[in-house]
Order: structure tokens, then sequence, then C-alpha cells
């Protein structure tokens, strides 16, 4: 009995322990499931997002260009999917199947578009440009610049507007000439100025004028080329107040960019003060220019030109500048209007130039080093005045007279050396100074009929100017024309065109020495050859035989002169008669010592 039940026991365990291992070895199946998004129309939507969740899976796909998708590898046969397409309606839908059913494909997906209410759009009927006769008129408010911005970041965002980085500015690629505050000169007219220094919260409207001059504006008769003019037009609340702005940039080696600006605006008064101050670096300057011309023997020589040398000229360098300008306009009385502008400019230019440079040839390569030191001061004063006076309603008087002052100093110096196969050394230098005051005045008189276009205007103009001027100039050029020749042949030679010819058929014998080739005149009038052979440079008996080949005009003649021994180092001073060259003031230069190792090996058959 007792072994009966123990049988039994152990077959249930071995039965539940069978069934435990069938179960854990079954797999869960995989589906596939697919179909397409169609719109309302029945046309594919591509690049919908579609994401597959259930207590298996977690899936996401987009469909293709033609609107099908196809999940591979899900693992339960009842899930939601969620469908997303740009500009349609989401749509989440529930699906259940078989678990035996491998692929799923489902019916297509319809997505309705999706349609949105546009919130209510406000729009200002005033347009924001004005187009007249002659002006183009902008409205500020428009166009948004940052807390503390400048009328010139202002312009910069208006059509049309163009500022370089002069400060120059442009409108449809005309250039503005001349800046005016409510209708009155600005700073002189420098629209520099007024575009860097105002700020861009006073003002209301800017206008680009075609101003025909004081008659057209009086009469509306227009002739000749009219002037681009900036008016900058103030709000109602900044027409009365006072603005001030100060700006400073600091770096190294005692470099700075530093502004003030300073107005009073009150109605028709107006007061203001601007200064800068400068000391900057402008970028690099043009390198002095050289002209160089190839010489019959393959050699390289560089000549300069006065001015050539001047290579300050152009821009660049340190530019050190103080700018100051005061500006007044205001009305006296009922008739009167009065504008004063003065300004002035000192600026410092200071600019070093350096460069190197190699040149090939096949006599050998000639180094240069090149600098130029320019040294440029101005102080220039302006000042000038209007004075309107409105007589009456049909008599007008307008005076303008106007004084400047230029001063300019400007030092210029310029050194080119070069060694190699070609050595000179130059150096030039240059010193203009000028002066330029001037006087202008300018009457305008105008009578208007009473019957309309009749006028009689009246214009009288007078300028003085007294311009000096000094200009020095020095240049010093030295050349060193020092011609090297080495001879050799090779110790294998053909003879009769039979190859294999050996040393022993040959005998070498060697000749040294010094050698040395001058020209005295680069016109070609003398030539100046010298060989001193190294045996002779040992004291040794006999006397040392130099060669002369001298040409004069063009004729060659052998002088073959003996020197007393030990005397080596060889000096020579050579006179041309009157007569013997071309040109009356011939340029000579003195051989002093033979400076050239040359050898001489001949080779002789045997």
């Amino acid at each position: 009995m007792k072994a009966t039940l123990t049988l039994a026991i152990l077959m249930i365990l071995l039965t539940i322990s069978v069934f435990g291992q069938t179960s854990t070895s079954r797999s869960v199946p995989l589906h596939e499931v697919s179909g397409i998004v169609q719109d309302t129309i029945g046309g594919p939507v591509s690049n919908a997002s579609l994401l597959l969740s259930s207590v298996r899976d977690t899936l996401h796909i987009t469909t293709n260009s033609e609107g099908i998708f196809l999940f591979s590898q899900v693992k339960s046969a009842s899930f939601i999917l969620t469908i997303n397409g740009v500009g349609y309606v989401p749509s989440v839908r529930k699906y259940f199947f078989n678990d035996s059913q491998k692929k799923i494909i489902l019916d297509p997906i319809i997505l309705g578009l999706r349609s949105n209410l546009l919130n209510e759009v406000k729009i200002n009927g005033t347009p924001s440009i004005v187009y007249k006769t002659d002006t183009v008129e902008y409205r500020a408010s428009d166009y948004k610049v940052h807390e503390n911005a400048t009328v010139d970041e202002l312009l910069k965002k208006m059509e049309g507007m163009e500022i370089d980085n002069n400060g120059s500015l442009t409108y449809q690629g005309q250039s503005v000439t001349s800046a005016k505050l409510n209708g009155k000169e600005y700073a002189g007219g420098s629209v520099e100025q007024a575009i860097k220094n105002l700020p861009a919260e006073i003002v209301e409207k800017i206008q680009i004028v075609d101003d025909y001059g004081d008659q057209a504006s009086r009469t509306g008769i227009k002739f000749g080329t009219p002037k681009v003019v900036l008016n900058i037009t103030t709000r109602s609340d900044k027409s009365i107040g006072d603005i001030g702005m100060a700006t400073a940039s600091q770096g190294n080696d005692d470099r700075y960019d530093d502004r003030i600006f300073a107005q009073r605006i009150d109605g028709n008064k107006q007061i203001g003060v601007i200064g800068d101050f400068k000391n900057t670096i402008n970028g690099v300057a043009n390198n002095a220019s050289t002209n160089t011309n190839q010489q019959e023997n393959g050699g390289v020589n560089t000549a300069a030109s006065g001015n050539a040398l001047n290579s300050s000229s152009g821009s660049g360098g340190v530019a050190k500048s103080f700018t100051p300008a005061f500006t007044y306009s205001d009305q006296w009385g009922e008739k009167i209007n009065v504008n004063a502008n003065y300004l002035f400019n000192n600026t410092n230019n200071y600019i070093i130039n350096t460069s190197q440079g190699e040149q090939f040839s096949t006599l050998g390569t000639t180094y240069s080093n090149s600098q130029s030191l320019g040294d440029n001061n101005s102080k220039n004063h302006n000042f000038t005045v209007q004075l309107e006076y409105n007589i009456d309603g049909a008599d007008y008087l307008k005076i303008t007279p106007a004084f400047s002052y230029l001063v300019m100093d400007n030092l210029n110096n310029s050194t080119i050396g070069q060694s190699g196969l070609q050595h000179l050394n130059s150096v030039a230098n240059t010193l203009e100074q000028s002066k330029s005051p001037s006087f202008e005045t300018t009457v305008f008189y105008q009578h208007l009929f009473n019957k309309t276009g009749r006028n009689i205007s009246i214009e009288l103009y007078y300028n003085a100017i007294n311009q000096t001027e000094t200009y020095h100039q020095t240049n010093e050029i030295s050349y060193f024309n020092i011609n090297k020749e080495l001879n050799y042949g090779a110790k294998e030679i053909k003879v009769f065109g039979i190859a294999g010819v050996v040393d022993s058929l040959i005998s070498i014998y060697n000749d040294e020495g010094i050698r040395t080739k001058v020209l005295f005149d680069k016109n070609g009038a003398l030539i100046y050859e010298l060989a001193l052979p190294k045996k002779y440079l040992n004291i040794k008996k006999g006397d040392a035989k130099i060669v002369y080949n001298v040409m004069l005009n063009g004729l060659t003649s052998m002088v073959k002169i003996s020197v007393p021994k030990n005397a080596p180092q060889v000096a020579s001073v050579v006179a041309i008669p009157r007569g013997m060259s071309n040109s009356s003031n011939s340029n000579f230069e003195i051989l002093n010592y033979p400076t050239d190792f040359w050898g001489i090996y001949p080779l002789k058959i045997k």
C-alpha cells in the first residue's frame, strides 16, 4: 500500500514537469499589419504618422509617397492605431483580429482636411511709403529698431537705402549729398554726421527730396539736375527737449573710437554739438610701386620713379582723427531765419609697409626687400552761414557766406634693397605741403509778380581761393652690377661621335682665379673687365698679368698690363675724356677689389 502511494505521487510530479516544459516552449506569433491612408477624394496621404500601440507593442512608422504603410513585427492582433497628417484631422482607431492571422490588411484609412478659422487681421490704411512729385516719404514707425538706435540703423531697414562703411548714403543708386533736420541744413549738410548721431526715436518721417534750389521752391519752375537731399522730420512729442549720447570703444595699443552728441531742439531753434575722437586701424595700405625691366643679359633691373615710391597715397594704416562740429539754427523774428555750421577735421594717417620677394631667372635669383613709411596730416576748417530774409510775400533775399581753410603735410619715405643676381639700393623721400584758404558767398534775390509764373531773380556769386603748394623730392639709387662666370667641362667627352672615351685619354688642368666685370655706364658706353689668375696671387717671381677688356662706344681692344709683385689687390680709376661717350654726363663706377672666384677646366685629348 505504501509503495503504491509513493509511485502515484511520482507519476503526478512527472506529469506536472512535462506540462510545464511544454508550455514554456511555445513562441509568440508575429503579425504583419499593412494598409493605405487616403484623403476624402481618394488621393494618397504621404508622410502621415502612424502609431501602433498594444499591451505588447509600441511601433511608429510613416506612409510612403503612395500613402502605404507596413508594420512587420506586431506581437498582438488587437491594437490601437493613431494617424496624423499635416493639414488633416487626426484619427484614432481600434482593431481586433485573431492571433492566428499572420498578415493583417486594413481597410483604407480616410483622413479629412483640417480647416482653421484665422484670427482677425487689422490693416492700417496709411501706406508706409508715400510718393510725391519731388519727395519720397517713409513713416519711421513702420520700421522697428532697437533702443538707442541711430538714424543710420533706421535707414538700413528702409527700401532702396544703402549705407557704405564710410557713412555715405545712396537712394536707388543715387548719392544723397546733403542732410536737413526739419527743413534746415544740419551739421553743414553732412549726411554722415546727421545719420550716425541723431537718435532714431525722435524721427517721424524720412524724406528723400529732389532739390532744384531756392528759386524752384518759390516759383515752382524747375530746371537743371536736382540734388538728392535727406530731410529728417521730428515727432511732435520729441520737437522740444535735450538729447545727449556718448559712446566709447577702447582697445589695445591706445586704440579708441569715442563719440559725443548733444542736441537742443526747441521748435525752430536748434543747437547741436558733435565730437568724434578716433585712433583706429584702417586696414592695409598699398605697396610701393616699382618698375621692373628685363635686361639683355637676362638679369633684372629694378628702377623706381619718384611718384611711384609714394606708397602712402592709398588708404590704410593707423588713422588718428578729431572731428568736432557745431550747428545752430533759429528764427529771428517773423522774417529772418539763420543757420550756421562749423566743422573742424584734424586727421593724422600713419602707414608702414614692408614686403619681401624673390625673382628667379636662368642666371640666378634676385632677393628684394622694401619698406615705405607715410605720415599724412590734414587740418580742415569749414564755416558756413545761411541768412534768409523774407522781406514780404513778393520779395525774398538769401545770403550764404562760407569760409574754409585746409592745411596738409604729407611726408613719405621709401626704401628698396635688392641682392643676389641684381644688387641695388634705392631711397626716396617726398614732402608735400599745401595751404588752401578760400572764401565764397552767394547772394540770391527774387521778386514775384502778381501774375502767376512771372518773377525776376538775381544771383551773385563770389569765390576766392589762395592755394600754395610746396613739393620736395629726393631720390638716391645705387647700382651694384657684378657679373659672375664659372666655366667648366665634363670629365667624359665624345670624340667624332664615338662613345666610350675613358679618362686615360684625357688630361685636365685647372686655372683658378678672381674675375670681375663692372658696367661703368648703364647705357653701355664703357665695359670694364678684369681677370686675375689665382696662381699669380702667390708672392713669387714674375709679375701678375691683368687683362683689361675695354669697350668704348662699341669698339673692343685687348690690353695687357703688368702689375708689381706683392699687389694682389687692384684699384683702378678710369675716366673717359669728353667726347668719348654719347652722354656728356655719364655715371662712372670705381673697381676697388677683385670680388668673384672663378675656375676654368679645359679638356685636352692626349
